[in-house]
C-alpha cells in the first residue's frame, strides 16, 4: 500500500496517493503503534501529501506529531528529525505563522550544518528559507547574509545557470533593490532573466515574474535618480539667492 502511495507521490499524483496514505498510517497506528519508525514515515508522507495539494491546516497535526516522534525516538540531530523540523517549518510559513516557522528553520539549519555542512542541499534549502521567512517578517538585514551565502554556495555547488541558482540570484537582487541598493540589484536581476531565458527560452510562465521585477525595480531606480536631480537643482537655485 505504502509502495504504491509512493509511487503515485512521485508522479505528482497527490490525489490518488492521499487515500492510500491515510490507510497506511491506520494500520500502522493499529499495528506497530505511534512511534514505530513506519508510522512516523506514514505520518510524514501524508503531512507532505495534504501540503502539496494545498492544505497546510491537514498537514500541520501530522508534521507536529511527526517530529515529536523524531525527536522522542532518535534525538534532536538524526537526519529524519532535521527533516521532519524543516517540513513543520514549511507548514507553519504556508500558513503564515512565521512566529512559529522562524525557531524551527534556525534549528533545522544549525544541526543541518553541524551534521551534513554548508554545501548539503538540504542545508541551502534551509539557508534560503530561512532568510525568506526573515524578509517576510520585515527583517531585511538579517535576510541579507543569508540570501548572500545562497547564492555563493548555489553558484559554487550547482553553477550560475542552474534553475535553482537562477532564482538565488532574483531572491538577493530584489533584496538588493529593497533596501535601496540598485547598483547591486539591478545586474543580479538582468541576470536572472538573462539566465532563464537561455534555459527555459521565452516561456512566459518561467520568466515573467523576474521580468516584471526587472521592470519594477528599474523604474524606481530612475524616479530615485529623477528626485536626486531635482534636489540637487533646488540647492543650486538656493546658493545663488
Amino acid at each position: 500500500m505504502s509502495c504504491l502511495a509512493l509511487a503515485q507521490l512521485d508522479q505528482d499524483d497527490f490525489a490518488a496517493a492521499l487515500p492510500l496514505f491515510e490507510q497506511a498510517l491506520a494500520v500502522c497506528r493499529r499495528r506497530v503503534g505511534d512511534l514505530d519508525p513506519n508510522t512516523l514515515t506514514c505520518k510524514y508522507n501524508l503531512a507532505e501529501c495534504h501540503a502539496q495539494m494545498g492544505n497546510p491546516r491537514l498537514a500541520l497535526p501530522l508534521a507536529e506529531e511527526c517530529l515529536r516522534g523524531h525527536q522522542q525516538t532518535m534525538g534532536g540531530e538524526h537526519q529524519d528529525t532535521l527533516l521532519a523540523m524543516s517540513t513543520l517549518r514549511a507548514v507553519h510559513s504556508e500558513l503564515g505563522h512565521y512566529d512559529e516557522a522562524l525557531p524551527l528553520g534556525r534549528c533545522a539549519l544549525e544541526g543541518q550544518r553541524r551534521t551534513l555542512g554548508n554545501e548539503h542541499a538540504e542545508t541551502q534549502i534551509s539557508i534560503s528559507r530561512v532568510g525568506f521567512i526573515l524578509q517576510r517578517m520585515g527583517d531585511k538585514e538579517g535576510a541579507l547574509p543569508l540570501y548572500e551565502e545562497d547564492l555563493r554556495l548555489s553558484r559554487r555547488t550547482l553553477g550560475s545557470e542552474h534553475p535553482e541558482t537562477l532564482i538565488a540570484i532574483a531572491n538577493l537582487g530584489s533584496l538588493y533593490c529593497s533596501l535601496g541598493r540598485h547598483g547591486e540589484g539591478l545586474p543580479l536581476l538582468r541576470e536572472a532573466v538573462a539566465g532563464r531565458r537561455k534555459v527555459h527560452g521565452e516561456d512566459p510562465t518561467e520568466t515573467q515574474e523576474t521580468f516584471q521585477e526587472l521592470e519594477y525595480w528599474e523604474a524606481q531606480a530612475a524616479e530615485e535618480v529623477e528626485e536626486e536631480t531635482m534636489s540637487d537643482r533646488m540647492r543650486k537655485r538656493r546658493r545663488f539667492r
